[in-house]
């Protein structure tokens, strides 16, 4: 059975999945601002995951890529691949010295001194692996993308987008799409190659710039599986979109803002790994008004078994979860 499982982070993607085989791979890391560690981490630990297949960065904004430094920092010498987007440099934040997702392929590197070069993957459009009886072809970017960003000395923030690794994975019958943050230009531009998937990770979080009627038309066919990760930030996900996707195109909508969310309003609620900081302590005293503090939780599991059935499930809290 293949298990994909899509983790509530409010705004950001943050996405584990289970092969037959028994094998993990994570695509992005969002980690909660409030949060000792990502949820896809907590998540991994407490069902006793020593190995990832692969990790996948998909595009250097930091919604998707926060929780990297805390999942190398884990996992060390036993992650077969570090996945990225053709390129290294590029994101304003990441060519920091203080950039998390810098720290944690540096770490990377540190930690696989010898085998580093095999392992740090810069994938590009048409490449193709196997795990197990599980095919992933990667869709975008392509070396054109990646040249051309590379000559630019400045690029606005939302170029990145187009960056961003598309991944399709085939089992069996069944195939499973996801987008990052794929702009509208580029999903017109390969919508012939990226149709007809039974699960579709909606790209960037379900917004309507992106998510026009004419990319949902390419994207989603008759009861398929849409996915959407957001967490009611940047007008995302856009109501048009969620109600095109189930009125229209009688799609199954399955969104990430619905499950776990929870407002923690005093320190005397279980936080369970909420990590409360200074000043969010100097607004809960005696002399402010008590404000809430959001905690994301809760994750989506998409189950396609070796007949091509697919189900799933809706969990309100991480720990909830069984594989």
């Amino acid at each position: 059975m293949l298990k994909l499982f899509f983790f509530n982070v409010g705004h950001g993607d943050s996405i584990a999945i289970r092969f037959p085989n028994g094998s993990w791979g994570i695509i992005d890391c969002q980690k909660n601002f409030n949060s000792l560690e990502p949820n896809v981490l907590t998540f991994l630990k407490n069902n006793n995951i020593e190995h990832l297949e692969f990790l996948c960065i998909t595009h250097p904004h930091l919604d998707h890529f926060y929780g990297a430094e805390d999942i190398v920092e884990h996992f060390r010498e036993n992650i077969k691949y570090f996945i990225l987007y053709g390129m290294l440099t590029g994101h304003k934040n990441e060519n920091s010295d203080s950039s998390c997702l810098v720290k944690a392929i540096k770490k990377f590197v540190a930690y696989n001194k010898t085998t580093y070069k095999n392992k740090l993957r810069l994938i590009k459009r048409n490449e193709e692996f196997n795990i197990e009886n599980v095919s992933v072809f990667c869709y975008n970017p392509s070396i054109e993308q990646i040249e051309n960003m590379q000559k630019i000395s400045y690029v606005r923030e939302g170029d990145y987008n187009n960056l961003s690794v598309i991944l399709k994975l085939k089992y069996n019958d069944v195939q499973a799409l996801f987008t990052g943050d794929a702009g509208n230009g580029l999903l017109t531009q390969i919508s012939d190659d990226i149709s007809g998937c039974q699960v579709v990770k909606i790209p960037h979080h379900g917004s309507s710039n992106t998510n026009t009627n004419k990319v949902l038309n390419s994207l989603i066919s008759n009861k398929t599986y849409s996915i959407i990760s957001a967490g009611n930030k940047y007008g995302c996900p856009d109501v048009n979109v969620i109600g095109y996707l189930k009125n229209k195109l009688n799609s199954i909508v399955l969104s990430t803002v619905d499950i776990g969310e929870q407002d923690v309003v005093n320190l005397n609620i279980d936080l369970g790994q909420t990590k409360i900081t200074q000043s969010l302590l100097d607004d809960i005293n005696d002399d402010k008004p008590i404000q809430s503090v959001p905690f994301y939780d809760g994750c989506i599991e998409i189950c396609i078994n070796s007949s091509g059935f697919i189900n799933y499930n809706l969990y309100e809290h991480v720990q909830d979860i069984s594989i």
